[in-house]
């Protein structure tokens, strides 16, 4: 990996530097112009002017600033399932708010992964690419910079992002859902609405027992519980949905399980899997739901 402190390309073409850092760096012209102020954007490690022309072969470099953790770092062990210069994703295990809110105490998934930082000698905040709800497990995304962030953030939408559930319900067929859902302050649940968020789902059974069923989904948009909310609209809830269906003596069984997308900065399909965690196995071993697991 390169200095841990700057943000590196290399020009393959003949180029202007203000172009290269539009197209290749995915620098809006505003934060193009900050860098430059304050000559943090070298050509070979020297300071060039945005007119510059480059040749194919020459290292541009932003020099990062150093940020403060928006948490304190906490030390847990979770798996590091793939890593570069530029990102890293993480497996959620479930249980975990993403960030910690102003009236709890309890340990986010932001601080664990700030201790990740830590022992990579990275001094900026902890920025996800993709969110998950507390009771959620699986794959996160973690941009190491905030241009890394950014450009990852512009073509997330045509990422594809694979998720398994399992359902109180049978279903034999496979089926999209698309509607809209806003939140209701009443029930504290996301709910179908005529002026809300639009959402879509493609769902795929893979094996009913005993009234439960595994499913995969692939999300179409990524909104707040919406594999939850469509789910229990359709009077399909979430096993162990304590929200959206019924309490239940184990977690709510949703994995995010995979995603795949173009590396902004590589120009290469980046496809991460994450491992099934034990708790969410024992939720489709308790229901006989296991043996249709052909991932």
């Amino acid at each position: 990996m390169n200095d841990i402190n700057q943000l590196s390309l290399i020009s393959k073409s003949n180029i202007k530097l203000s172009e290269f850092l539009e197209s290749e760096m995915m620098l809006s012209n505003r934060k193009a112009r900050e860098y430059f102020k304050k000559r943090k954007i070298l050509v070979n490690g020297k300071y060039e002017s945005r007119s510059s022309m480059l040749k194919s072969g020459d290292r541009i470099s932003v020099v990062l600033e150093e940020e403060t953790f928006d948490e304190l770092p906490f030390q847990m062990n979770i798996s590091v399932i793939y890593e570069d210069e530029y990102y890293m994703a993480v497996e959620k295990p479930a249980g975990l708010s993403m960030f910690k809110s102003e009236n709890n105490d309890e340990i986010s998934f932001s601080s664990v992964v700030a201790n990740l930082f830590v022992k990579r000698g990275i001094k900026r905040k902890v920025r996800f690419i993709n969110r998950l709800d507390k009771f959620t497990s699986g794959v996160v995304l973690v941009a190491k910079n905030d241009i890394a962030h950014s450009a990852m953030a512009t073509q997330w939408n045509s990422g594809h992002k694979e998720y398994l559930l399992a359902v109180k319900g049978e279903v034999n067929e496979n089926f999209d859902i698309g509607i809209s859902l806003k939140y209701d302050d009443i029930s504290k649940k996301y709910i179908k609405a005529n002026h809300g968020k639009d959402t879509k789902t493609k769902y795929f059974p893979l094996g009913s027992k005993d009234g439960a069923t595994l499913l995969k989904a692939i999300l179409i948009t990524e909104k707040t519980h919406q594999i939850r909310a469509q789910m229990s609209d359709l009077g399909l809830p979430l096993l162990g949905d304590a929200l959206y269906g019924e309490e239940c003596s184990h977690r709510q069984a949703l994995h995010s399980y995979s995603i795949s997308i173009l590396h902004p900065f590589l120009k290469r399909d980046l496809v991460i899997q994450g491992d099934l965690p034990n708790d969410f196995i024992e939720i489709l071993e308790e229901y006989d739901l296991y043996k249709f697991l052909t991932l």
